[in-house]
Formats: C-alpha cells, sequence, structure tokens
C-alpha cells in the first residue's frame, strides 16, 4: 500500500511516482514517524520542499548522500509532528540544500571523508534547530577545503558530527568550533599538533559548559599566541573553570598544562593546595581541609602526550580523592620529575603512592620529547637512588605501555625507589576505568590491586 494515497486530482499529479517509492521505503525501514500523515498535513510550499529532498534521493548517485537525504526527511518528520511547527520543517529543508551542497562538494574524496560527513548531518537532524544545516554547510565545506590529509579530516568531520549530536545550541557552537578550527588550521605547527588540537577539542565537548569554553579559546589563542593549539584548547578549560589567574598558578607552579586531563573538582582540589584563600565553586572547602589529613598520592603525568591517551578517565581522580590526598605535576623532564617527588615530601609529608604516567616502552618512561634529559630510562636509576628517602615503602604506579615487562624499567625502577609495591603493565596497556582495588592496612587506604587493559599500538 502506498505511503501517500490522496483523492485529490492535484495531488497525484503533484506526487511523481519515483517519489512515492522512496518515501514508501523510507517508512518501511525506519518505522518511526507516520510519513503519510506528515506529508498530508504539509502545505503545498513544505509539500514541494520534501519531493525537492526526494529528488535528490532519486538523482543521486552516491549512497552516502542518499542516506543523508533519507535521514533528513525522516528527521524533519518526527521535528514535524512532535512540535507541530510547520516553519521550523521548511527552515529545515530549505537549509538541508547547504549541507547537500557540501557532500556534492566533496564526492570525489575518499569513502571515510564521505561517510563522517553523512555522520555530520545525520546527527546535526536529531538536534535540528534554526541554522543548524546552513552553518553545518558553511563549515564542513571550510574544513574540506583547509585541511591536508585524509585523516585530519576525518577526525576535523567526527568533531563536527560529536557537536550537532550533543549540542542544545547547535548553530551557535558549531559556528565557534569553526573558528576554532580555523584557528588549528592556520597554527604554524605541524599535521601531528593539529591532530592533537583536534583530539583536545573531541575531550572538550564532552565536558559541561563546552559551548561557553568553545568561546573563550580565540581570546585565550591570543594571549597565548606562541603555544601550540592544543594547549590553548586546554588553558580556555583551565581558565573557564578557575579564572585565568589561578588557572596561571596551577600552570607556573605545578606545570599543569593539559588541564582537560581533570576534573574541575580535581583542580579546585590542586589549587587550595596552594592557595588557601581560594574559595571553591564545584566541592566544598570542608572537603579541601578534609584533604589535607588523607595519606598523599603523587601523581607525575607528561607533557607531551602525542595520542591524547592521557586525556582518558578523568573520573579516576574523583575516585582516589576519596581515599587520598592526591597531588599532580605534570612534566616535561627528569630535573622537573625529581622536584616533583621532592617537593611533594617536604610540603605534603610521607608519600604512600607515586604514579607515574607517560608513554613507555620496557626501557623508558617518556616524559616530554624523545630526547634522554626528557624521559626516564635506564640510565636514571643511580639518580632515581637519591630521592629514595621520599618514596620508600610507597606503591609505585606506573600508567605507561609494557614497562611491566620482565627486566624493564619498572623492575629498576621498583628496587631504586625501594618501594614495596609496583603495579606495571607488561604489554602496551592502559589502567581499567575504576580499575583501582583498594584495601585498608592499620586503618590506612592502600591500592592492592591495578586492573591493566590491553591495546593496540
Amino acid at each position: 500500500m502506498p505511503v501517500l494515497k490522496g483523492n485529490e486530482e492535484t495531488e497525484k499529479k503533484e506526487i511523481p511516482k519515483k517519489a512515492v517509492e522512496v518515501l514508501e521505503k523510507i517508512d518501511s525501514e525506519l518505522k518511526k514517524t507516520d510519513i503519510k500523515t506528515f506529508y498530508k498535513k504539509a502545505d503545498k510550499e513544505t509539500k514541494k520542499l520534501i519531493l525537492n529532498a526526494v529528488e535528490l534521493v532519486l538523482n543521486e548517485k552516491d549512497a552516502w548522500i542518499r542516506g543523508g537525504c533519507w535521514n533528513l526527511i525522516f528527521y524533519c518528520s518526527v521535528f514535524y509532528n512532535s512540535k507541530g511547527e510547520r516553519q521550523g520543517v521548511k527552515k529545515a529543508l530549505n537549509e538541508f540544500k547547504d549541507a547537500i551542497k557540501a557532500l556534492k562538494d566533496i564526492s570525489k574524496e575518499k569513502l571515510l571523508t564521505r561517510t563522517y560527513v553523512t555522520m555530520v548531518l545525520n546527527n546535526a537532524v536529531k538536534s535540528y534547530s534554526t541554522g543548524v544545516f546552513k552553518t553545518l554547510g558553511n563549515e564542513t565545506n571550510e574544513i574540506i577545503k583547509s585541511m591536508q590529509g585524509e585523516e585530519l579530516k576525518k577526525q576535523s568531520l567526527f568533531l563536527l558530527s560529536s557537536l550537532a549530536g550533543k549540542s542544545d545550541k547547535t548553530a551557535k557552537d558549531i559556528k565557534n568550533l569553526g573558528k576554532v578550527l580555523e584557528l588549528v588550521y592556520k597554527d604554524g605547527y605541524g599535521e601531528q599538533e593539529k591532530k592533537q588540537a583536534v583530539k583536545a577539542l573531541e575531550v572538550l565537548i564532552e565536558k559541561e559548559d563546552f559551548g561557553e569554553i568553545l568561546k573563550l579559546i580565540p581570546e585565550v589563542s591570543k594571549k597565548q599566541e606562541y603555544l601550540p593549539m592544543e594547549k590553548k584548547i586546554n588553558l580556555a578549560y583551565g581558565t573557564y573553570t578557575l579564572g585565568e589567574k589561578n588557572m596561571l598558578e596551577l600552570l607556573f607552579k605545578k606545570k599543569i598544562h593539559f588541564f582537560l586531563r581533570y576534573t574541575k573538582e580535581e583542580l579546585e582540589r590542586q589549587l587550595y593546595q596552594i592557595d588557601k584563600d581560594y574559595k571553591p565553586k564545584y566541592v566544598t572547602l570542608k572537603e579541601l581541609k578534609e584533604q589535607e589529613k588523607k595519606p598523599v598520592f603523587l601523581v607525575v603525568y607528561n607533557q607531551n602526550d602525542y595520542n591524547g591517551a592521557f586525556y582518558k578517565d578523568d573520573t579516576k581522580f574523583n575516585f582516589l580523592s576519596k581515599y587520598f590526598n592526591v597531588v599532580v605535576y605534570e612534566v616535561g623532564a627528569e630535573s622537573q620529575f625529581y622536584y616533583s617527588v621532592k617537593e611533594t615530601g617536604k610540603k605534603y609529608g610521607e608519600i604512600t603512592h607515586l604514579l607515574i604516567g607517560g608513554h613507555g616502552t620496557p626501557e623508558h618512561i617518556l616524559l616530554g620529547y624523545p630526547y634522554e634529559e626528557q624521559k626516564i630510562d635506564l640510565t636514571d636509576i643511580e639518580e632515581m637512588k637519591k630521592i629514595k628517602g621520599y618514596t620508600k615503602d610507597s606503591v609505585l604506579i606506573l600508567e605507561s605501555c609494557s614497562t611491566g615487562a620482565e627486566g624493564g624499567i619498572g623492575e629498576k625502577l621498583k628496587d631504586a625507589l625501594g618501594v614495596k609495591n609496583l603495579f606495571a603493565p607488561k604489554t602496551p596497556a592502559f589502567i581499567k576505568q575504576g580499575g583501582y582495588k583498594i584495601n585498608y592496612k592499620n586503618k590506612k587506604p592502600v591500592i592492592t590491586e591495578v586492573e591493566f587493559v590491553e591495546t593496540k599500538q
């Protein structure tokens, strides 16, 4: 039975047979809305727009573009039936032409790029608001024109797709994201740095208030013009969370550059450790004061993360802070690592747990760039023994691939630092979310197990 069936002769002439077939196919495949009702209730102008969209399906050879058109019609019908807003449907259908143009413009691109553009469109129609498709069409075209390299295009389009599916102010947020991506593309750094910047943006849009932070990035970028874009994006998150003055205090005193690695609550805990006058917004002052009474858990993270692995699972800090006074430093060289251990021991007391995070091999842990002074390796064992007084009898956790291999850097560090227990992966792996097991010994919390999940490199 046809989806569209009317008694009026004019309606029969208005609807091409192929158009009916396409709409029938959509209706039978999706079964989520009554397209027949949608069409029959529409005014003449809206019907014409629907048929124009169907015509795109009929005339388009590219399967990805056809899929985008089908979903457009489907979601517009949902939009119409749920809200009864005819004007909204008209705007959506009109603006969709811009998005289709973007797809047509890249019809000669590789398959993956076309796939990701279609994802962008499909997510956008789910959260449709006025201006979305027009903005998407413009920004998508800019990405295709500006970016060099299929992988970078794909990564950027995936970012647009994620944002389109999350935002409640989609058109405005996409515009602001477009401005930031333009800064990324114009950045004087190489393709790898650009990929890292886009990765930081992916992490950012998983955060609350990401739309407000996007607006802040261009301003931060002007003030920190010599930093790579990834760090500028991180500083914008830190500035939004803590204020510029407090963000800079953490940057200079604890060398924290990658603010997106941490929850807002954890950033406040770190700030309170160096500024007792700070008035918290996300945790209570009582909690911050109680924090100081807990056993010290020192986290020393790297300052060079080529694939964004250390953005994973910021929630672990809120979990660990229930039991420990977590002290965080980020370092890019051996000397900074030694300083962080000594400074923590002097300021906060006995270090009961030490976590070192950096890309690893059985022979080293990378802190900065791959130069001798910027990694902990087998040549540093004698130097490590000099800070043994701060780490003796603690628990050592290496969030660093393959460092637990037999005879490797993990075993050497365990001996040199005099720690009781070592937890380190023997293969490429990361710490599972919620992968810490904690028991109490002498009424004090102690990590007795760390679960790692193997990964491919």
